[in-house]
Order: structure tokens, then C-alpha cells, then sequence
């Protein structure tokens, strides 16, 4: 029996990112089973929404991008309260809602539209990761929240 672990990126507290499985078998199954989970990220996983818009900004950040300290700053305040410890896997275009309607009453349009774009660029980029087949904020505009 063997413990498998795959360094899987960075949580969006700079932390490594980490899954482990038990593989029953001699090490060279193992190894192959390690190979296959480093090289292979179908899905979303139990990745949080906070995580998923970390690993964006890190995509992006490593794209050169610059000015991300607002992105940042919005994740970190905004996003991580609102959804940030749901499953990014089972967000709902409800939760959403229900989520984003009060950061509208109560920081206005402006940190409001930021944060839902943020959200909905993380989703996007996770769709073209093949990591999702659906974005949860599509259709919600501020005016859905008022």
C-alpha cells in the first residue's frame, strides 16, 4: 500500500495546494498513479470559490499582468465572504444571487460589478481550463441584484 501525494498549484493564501490517495499495489503502480494525477485536472475537485479565483490571479500574474492588487483586494474582501468557502464545483446561479444582492446594498454598483466580474472571468478561465462546463454567473447583471 502506498500514499500518493500531487502537489496540485497554490491555495490563494500562498499555501501548497495538495490531494493524496492510497494506491494498493507494488511502487510502480504508484508512481504511475502519481504521474497520472499530476497530469490530469478534469474538474474543479473540492476547489473553494476563493481558491478558484486565486488560481486565476496566479494565472495571470504569471501572464505578466500587472494592476492585480485591486483583484486582490476584492477577492480577499468581497468575493471571500460573500461565496468564497462554497464549492466552486456546486455555485448556482442562486447562490450567486443571494450572495451578490447584499454586497450591492450595501457597497453599491461599482465594488459590486467588480467582484461578480471577477467571479465570472475565474469561471470563464476555468471553462477553458476544461475544468467546468458552465458559468454560475452567467445572466446576473446588477440589475438581477437590486
Amino acid at each position: 500500500m502506498w500514499e500518493v501525494a500531487v502537489a496540485d498549484g497554490k491555495k490563494i493564501d500562498g499555501r501548497a495546494r495538495r490531494r493524496s490517495a492510497t494506491v494498493h499495489g507494488a511502487r510502480g503502480d504508484a508512481e504511475r498513479a502519481a504521474a497520472l494525477a499530476a497530469s490530469v485536472r478534469s474538474d474543479l475537485g473540492d476547489l473553494r470559490v476563493r481558491e478558484l479565483v486565486g488560481r486565476l490571479l496566479e494565472a495571470r500574474a504569471e501572464d505578466g499582468e500587472r494592476g492585480l492588487e485591486r483583484d486582490r483586494r476584492v477577492s480577499h474582501e468581497i468575493i471571500g465572504p460573500a461565496v468564497g468557502d462554497r464549492l466552486a464545483a456546486d455555485l448556482s446561479p442562486a447562490d450567486v444571487e443571494r450572495a451578490f444582492g447584499p454586497v450591492y446594498r450595501t457597497l453599491g454598483a461599482d465594488q459590486t460589478r467588480h467582484a461578480l466580474g471577477l467571479v465570472r472571468d475565474a469561471y470563464r478561465w476555468a471553462i477553458k481550463q476544461h475544468w467546468r462546463d458552465e458559468d454560475p454567473t452567467t445572466g446576473i447583471t446588477i440589475r438581477t441584484l437590486m
